[in-house]
């Protein structure tokens, strides 16, 4: 396994001497903390806690942790039939009878009790079978697929955290601006109706500042009505709630991925994707299958060896008792010569799905080189578009400012003040939708690359306030 590095991720990043503006930071991050709800030194469920919480939970996960167990278990079984098979028998007959001669004859008439015992063992080694080793070579591959199968359950476990937990930060957040837009119209309607009754304000301004509250109750209800859902998402996947989350930084610094082109992407998904690692195994196994079915027409060559001791106290002729020991050994030889067409048959069907797991895997090839190129236009594009809506929450908050002076000075209507407040509110959902949205996408496209693991969720984590987790080197 190799271990992953900020720099190499997402580039180079000197660290910054402490300064008493870094101190003044990190005070206001901690502010800021408490005002969303974390008071400072509170410990929150990081996502590397949250991880590793599903690991230990999610159902889903633990079934393909059993199935990759039991996919192992293909090599012992096709390795077996290349080796010696060792078969111990043993039998213990008893008789009674009574014999009688109807025409002349040398033994005599009369009953007979006595019994046959015959024990032994049987030692047979495979010196040429095609089939044999065609289905050890299936055997390997089937490794290999159940292999590919099982990272890419961990790619998929990876993928859901993120999604989940940045899903329910962003519920989280948006609870607060709702709650904050609810109280800012709230007092938006209680200071135009004291004006109106002031006599320096309309009955219209009463009715839209209404408006705008009680649109912003609705809109407050729906977003706890997605926190609750968001939160259901979370137990499936933990069996709990966290009582706590740890929140992304107050400014986080959200830099470039590393490399920088959708092509180097490609290739690297090319080489780690596990999904295509799985259907490349697959068309593996579908050619040893092959090997397999036109093995069926060759001979079989085994060395064969056997001891055997058999005792008896009669037969159906005597009463004598008899002792014997034997010990063979050799080679056999077994030729196919006809099946009713069953082998010809078998061959043609396997060439068949030789060539369609072939086509299977060219289609695959595809799909990820397409949905590589998609994450990674996803998260250059979430850069660009979190630095416009930067720009356009600065913009948006200047012209609140310049609102609320506006209507002070004469020049401004309520009207004009409420699409303010309401354009800064938007803006802030937007910036917040955005960042969480950037957090889950780096993780998809490590997932379409093949490189999501434990060490690429450290560095996501690394952008939490009050994060626990550390990463584990593999």
């Amino acid at each position: 396994m190799r271990c992953v590095s900020w720099r190499s991720i997402f580039g180079r990043h000197e660290p910054r001497p402490r300064t008493l503006q870094s101190e003044r930071s990190r005070t206001l991050s901690a502010l800021a903390l408490c005002i969303l709800g974390f008071p400072a030194g509170a410990l929150a469920d990081d996502l590397l806690a949250v991880y590793r919480q599903a690991r230990d939970y999610d159902a889903r996960w633990r079934s393909a942790n059993a199935a990759y167990r039991a996919g192992l278990e293909k090599l012992p079984q096709g390795r077996s039939l290349l080796l010696p098979s060792l078969a111990l028998k043993g039998q213990k007959i008893y008789t009674d009878g009574d014999i009688e001669y109807l025409d002349p004859s040398p033994f005599t008439s009369g009953e007979r009790d006595y019994d046959f015992g015959e024990y032994g063992v049987d030692l047979t080694q495979p010196l040429y079978r095609k089939e044999s080793f065609a289905l050890y070579g299936k055997a390997k591959a089937h490794v290999g697929l159940v292999e590919a199968d099982f990272r890419a359950a961990q790619v998929d476990l990876i993928e859901r955290v993120a999604d989940s937990y940045f899903e329910m930060l962003f519920a989280q957040h948006d609870v607060r601006l709702s709650e904050a837009e609810t109280a800012s119209f709230k007092s938006q309607w209680e200071r135009a109706r004291e004006r109106h009754r002031a006599g320096i304000a309309t009955l219209l301004d009463v009715y839209e500042t209404q408006a705008k509250y009680d649109l912003a109750v609705s809109n407050e209800l729906k977003a706890r009505k997605e926190l609750d859902i968001k939160r259901e998402s979370l137990r499936k996947l933990l069996g709990h709630v966290p009582a706590e989350l740890a929140e992304l930084m107050p400014q986080p610094t959200l830099p470039t991925v590393r490399p920088e082109t959708a092509d180097e992407w490609v290739a690297i998904a090319e080489k780690h994707n596990p999904q295509l690692a799985s259907v490349r195994f697959a068309a593996e196994e579908a050619e040893q299958e092959l090997q397999r079915a036109r093995g069926s027409h060759h001979p079989t060559v085994d060395f064969v060896a056997g001891y055997s001791m058999t005792r008896t106290t009669g037969s159906v002729y005597t009463d004598s008792a008899s002792r014997a020991e034997l010990y063979s050994y050799g080679v056999q030889v077994e030729v196919p010569l006809y099946k009713g067409g069953a082998l010809n048959s078998q061959v043609r069907e396997a060439a068949s799905l030789r060539d369609k797991a072939k086509e299977d895997l060219e289609e695959v090839r595809r799909t990820v080189a397409l949905e590589t190129r998609q994450a990674f236009l996803e998260v250059t594009h979430s850069l660009a578009e979190m630095k416009a809506m930067e720009q356009a929450l600065r913009s948006a908050e200047l012209q609140l400012s310049s609102t609320k002076s506006g209507l002070n000075a004469g020049v401004r209507t309520t009207t004009d003040l409420l699409q303010a407040e309401q354009q800064v509110f938007a803006a802030k959902r937007d910036l917040a939708r955005a960042r969480y949205a950037y957090c889950t996408k780096i993780v998809q496209l490590h997932a379409a690359a093949g490189t999501a693991d434990e060490e690429i969720l450290a560095v996501i984590n690394a952008l939490l306030a009050g994060a626990q987790g550390t990463a584990s080197k593999t």
